[in-house]
């Protein structure tokens, strides 16, 4: 890198910033490694869009190639952020790309923004071209970016009710994860909460369980973050804990990205998606079943079997457990669902949000 180059690099393995030799270099790093977030860029705490503006004159000196990467790395943050709405998100990361040199991974991060800002409001094939650039661009250098617009993708695919899909990309997305260490950094919280709704949806009930606990402990990580990014997976998080027959947890989660999503109006698919989970949670307040239901992690999986075809025996050769043990759960799940058949109860777990009407 030449004189007077900012650098947002970020580490493979510690996701550290670092910065060139500059003028003011000690002033502007300190400045940089107090508000460039864990995880490539994404994470800007609170107060960053108070001090990015006195950041570019302190290089009114050096050369226009330092002010244009200055003005870029504050333009990811600034975009990443989302203070100013969607849209503002959007024009920000278009800009800051423009400025980024050819294969920065500033230009991945840039991607993975204007491709959340197109999803939510809703110019799906835009998002789409978006995130599979950014996933492209950041396969080597970031990959964090590369996994959250892996992650970005499978909420597409779920718009789309193309289930197969959004698991493969939530499967490519959580195995980055494991396999490149990111899993301590709060930034892959969002990761988990989609993995965690998508597996619930496939009565993969252990496996989702366990990417909601993760998912929870990582946004208690975050402080003042991203307000879209908050949003989302919180959505995410009340979907899966609905199919794990947790309707108070969900609700939890509704009214906390009800409350975050005040941030950014802008954001119309957010509210679709929330107006979608508090349908469901209607649904289950009016099937009046003691306020919640409390089906085990057996029970929901055998649930997951009902609006099939197969026979009791038949779903315990799935779930390698003999057919009397099928018989105990059914019987269970009939009661706590104040169902009289099998019938009944698919149709009371779909409209409490625990079956999807295609199931």
């Amino acid at each position: 890198m030449g004189e007077a180059r900012l650098c947002f690099l970020v580490e493979v393995h510690d996701l550290a910033p670092t910065v060139a030799e500059v003028p003011h270099a000690a002033e502007v790093e300190e400045r940089f490694q107090r508000v460039v977030p864990d995880a490539a860029l994404l994470h800007a705490r609170a107060g960053v869009g108070s001090e990015e503006v006195h950041w570019v004159p302190a290089y009114a000196g050096t050369t226009v190639d330092a002010r244009e990467t200055v003005e870029a790395g504050i333009g990811i943050m600034r975009a990443g952020l989302g203070r100013d709405g969607i849209v503002s998100m959007a024009d920000d990361a278009a800009r800051a790309y423009k400025l980024e040199p050819e294969g920065s991974p500033g230009r991945s991060m840039c991607r993975l923004i204007e491709g959340v800002a197109c999803h939510l409001t809703a110019d799906r094939p835009r998002a789409r071209v978006y995130l599979e650039e950014g996933m492209r661009a950041a396969a080597v250098q970031a990959p964090i970016i590369h996994a959250l617009c892996l992650a970005q993708l499978a909420l597409l695919a779920l718009d789309e009710d193309d289930w197969e899909s959004a698991a493969w990309l939530a499967a490519r997305a959580n195995a980055l994860v494991e396999r490149s260490d990111l899993a301590r950094f709060p930034a892959t919280a969002l990761i988990f909460a989609v993995s965690a709704a998508i597996r619930a949806h496939r009565g993969q009930v252990e496996e989702a369980t366990g990417d909601r606990r993760r998912a929870l402990k990582l946004l208690a990580g975050l402080t003042d973050f991203a307000p879209w990014y908050d949003a989302e997976a919180r959505i995410a998080l009340a979907r899966a804990a609905l199919r794990l027959s947790d309707p108070v947890s969900a609700r939890g989660l509704v009214a906390d990205a009800s409350r975050i999503l005040h941030q950014t109006p802008d954001a119309v698919v957010l509210g679709q998606w929330l107006d979608q989970v508090r349908a469901q949670l209607d649904a289950t307040d009016s099937l009046n079943v003691g306020g919640g239901w409390s089906l085990t992690t057996a029970e929901l999986r055998v649930l997951q079997f009902l609006p099939s075809h197969l026979s009791f025996p038949k779903i315990a050769e799935r779930l390698c457990v003999s057919p009397n043990t099928v018989k105990s759960h059914v019987r269970a799940v009939y009661r706590k669902l104040a169902a009289s058949s099998r019938e009944q109860a698919v149709e009371r777990a779909r409209d409490g949000g625990l079956l999807d009407l295609q199931q």
